[in-house]
């Protein structure tokens, strides 16, 4: 039971942190748009007539659309995409090292020879004797 309580909270918080992270890039790219449109706007008003191309960029004519526009970070925005190509492997290799490291180690230990350590320093209060 704390295993599975453990990995839904650990999921629950990489889903919190996910959407956040989304959430903060969106607003930070709508608003630099938003500066740059208003940016462009002012050097309209600075430059005289003639320099102006004929035709002004639609850019220039209408202003950013804050849910339509398109990410410099496609991964990250779609995010069943991260989760499935980046998220989960990433867990996957991450808990497959883990558990490999345990493996090792368990594997090496001398049980006997390590049970008898803990039994002397715990139960007799004695120092183990070094060979």
């Amino acid at each position: 039971m704390p295993k599975t309580i453990s990995i839904v909270t650990g999921l629950l918080a990489a889903s919190a942190l996910a959407w956040q992270f989304r959430y903060d890039l969106e607003a930070n790219t709508d608003r630099i748009r938003t500066k740059l449109h208003g940016v462009q706007k002012n050097l309209e008003g600075v430059v005289p007539e003639g320099a102006l191309p004929k035709q002004p960029s639609p850019a220039a004519t209408h202003p950013p659309a804050s849910t339509g526009y398109t990410s410099s970070f496609p991964l990250v925005t779609n995010t069943h995409t991260y989760v499935r190509k980046r998220l989960v492997p990433h867990v996957k290799h991450t808990w497959n090292d883990h558990v490999h490291a345990l493996a090792s180690h368990v594997t090496s230990v001398d049980v006997p020879k390590e049970a008898h350590r803990l039994f002397v320093t715990h139960v007799l209060g004695d120092e183990p004797k070094k060979k």
